[in-house]
């Protein structure tokens, strides 16, 4: 942790994925409940963002080559922050297609963070410490996206369970505390937009291949 690149690419990465980890459990909960939707039709939703993710993993490789971590973290964390804004205005009425561009948008907005955060993490390592550093990431991975799924239920069901108790109906009330959920992780998010101006391309003698 002496290392101020790997320190900052750990908590950001750790912000991620409380952010995707706790979307992807809120989300199937509020268009099956709130929504109505069937549980086939949901998967189906949140289907292409799954699949964005793993198509752009290599394209996000090469384009780090090119220009670096900066040009794509810094617009990716913005859209992410506008996605959250976006999925705490979700209605009963809103249509299926705004909630499908916005999983693909924040899905795809996550490739391009996930890739050069683990290349500056583990490149910003001493050659003897890349196992040791590779250790820790995927700890943070593991805790991180534990803690998120905690944080986002807990402030969704709290919420949505005080709102019901003051009389208003149950579709009301998830779509409370959803929004609740997704302005506080917008909140919280603005450190990683913050955390993300610091980074760079890890020095030539010390980086690690990269993680395409």
């Amino acid at each position: 942790f002496q290392h101020v690149a790997f320190t900052i690419s750990l908590v950001v990465m750790a912000l991620a994925m409380m952010a995707l980890f706790g979307t992807i459990i809120i989300l199937p909960l509020l268009l099956q409940k709130a929504l109505h939707l069937p549980a086939l039709t949901v998967g189906l939703i949140l289907l292409p963002g799954g699949l964005v993710m793993g198509v752009l993993g290599p394209v996000v490789g090469r384009l780090y080559d090119r220009v670096g971590p900066r040009p794509l973290m810094l617009p990716a964390s913005v859209v992410v922050a506008g996605v959250f804004w976006l999925l705490s205005t979700i209605q009963p009425d809103t249509p299926w297609w705004f909630v499908v561009a916005s999983h693909v948008a924040m899905s795809a907005s996550f490739a391009f963070m996930f890739t050069p955060l683990f290349t500056i993490a583990l490149g910003s390592l001493p050659k003897q410490l890349y196992t040791h550093g590779s250790a820790i990431v995927g700890t943070v991975q593991q805790l991180a996206g534990a803690l998120g799924t905690a944080v986002f239920v807990t402030v969704f069901a709290a919420q949505s369970e005080a709102m019901q108790a003051s009389g208003a109906s149950v579709e009301s009330s998830l779509l409370y505390g959803s929004h609740l959920a997704f302005l506080g992780a917008g909140a919280v998010w603005t450190l990683a937009i913050v955390a993300t101006g610091f980074l760079r391309t890890p020095e030539p003698s010390e980086e690690l291949p990269h993680v395409h």
